[in-house]
């Protein structure tokens, strides 16, 4: 399927930038190619771009990518696809197949009360809506009767309009058989720093990571304990779809995700060693924050 796979888990972003992402992306320099490095946020990459400033990295030719802007990218190559719809045209469907209801049924009826309160807040339903398809599920899947039936037919109404839900297409472009012979969407891919509170985001990272041909993969090393935490499942789902198992960076004993925690939630009464705690009054303040630090 690849070329090559490189997976790796560190225990802190210190050992995963020394030994995986800085050799990376040195590994590039003077290569004629188009090469992306995936990571959760735009602070990551605004990080990551001012670490490389700072040591004198070359970053011609390499792309830092979002899993948003990931999704972008696999979908012009994907060329196919419907366009997806917005969520403010989402809204005017879910108004109008809940006012529909409304007015199917008289104000004593028991569903009245129903199609009232979901009429008050669409936003969080179709929220709801939104994660269930991230997770892979459809709205199949709606555990009440009634809202499975409404997103059904929001489903149809957006079909009929010639648009896609953006987590199901998302989904199928994950998971559909590529061609045997395919354009590669790039030479080089670095996936950095996703951990399972990323999972959402799964479907649009690895639609863009399967047409790649050089994949090399560094994420958070979960906390192995006596229970099967969903930080090892990441990594085992992972591993399952790269077909290699992860490699753990060798790393000098450092602060426990406990002790980092409890510097987190009473720095007050708490403090380790090797650990700093940043608290911006905006997300762009603690953004500037952590790239500065980093």
């Amino acid at each position: 399927m690849f070329a090559r796979v490189d997976f790796y888990q560190a225990r802190r972003a210190e050992s995963a930038w020394r030994t995986v992402i800085r050799p990376w992306l040195e590994a590039g320099r003077g290569r004629l190619e188009r090469s992306y490095v995936i990571v959760p946020s735009r602070g990551w990459a605004h990080g990551l771009k001012r670490r490389c400033l700072v040591e004198q990295v070359a970053l011609l030719g390499v792309e830092f990518l979002t899993p948003g802007l990931a999704r972008q990218k696999w979908n012009a190559h994907r060329g196919e696809s419907a366009p997806t719809m917005g969520r403010e045209l989402l809204l005017l469907g879910l108004r109008t197949l809940v006012e529909r209801r409304l007015r199917a049924v008289p104000p004593d009826a028991p569903e009245w009360g129903y199609w009232k309160s979901l009429q008050s807040d669409p936003e969080r339903a179709l929220d709801d809506f939104d994660e269930l398809l991230k997770a892979g599920w459809q709205a199949e899947d709606f555990p009440s009767e009634r809202l499975r039936a409404v997103f059904l037919e929001l489903g149809r109404w957006v079909q009929e309009r010639g648009y896609v839900l953006a987590g199901s297409e998302a989904r199928r472009a994950a998971l559909e058989p590529l061609p045997a012979e395919f354009l590669p969407l790039a030479g080089r891919v670095l996936v950095a720093g996703l951990g399972v509170e990323m999972a959402e985001e799964f479907y649009n990272v690895w639609a863009f990571v399967r047409r790649c041909a050089d994949v090399t993969v560094v994420l958070p090393e979960p906390e192995f304990g006596q229970k099967f935490t969903q930080d090892e499942r990441w990594i085992e789902l992972w591993e399952r779809l790269l077909g290699t198992e992860a490699r753990a960076l060798d790393e000098a004993e450092g602060p426990s995700r406990e002790a980092v925690g409890a510097a987190w939630t009473r720095p007050d009464e708490a403090s380790v060693e090797g650990v700093r705690v940043i608290v911006g009054r905006t997300r762009t303040d603690e953004m500037v924050a952590v790239a500065t630090a980093v």
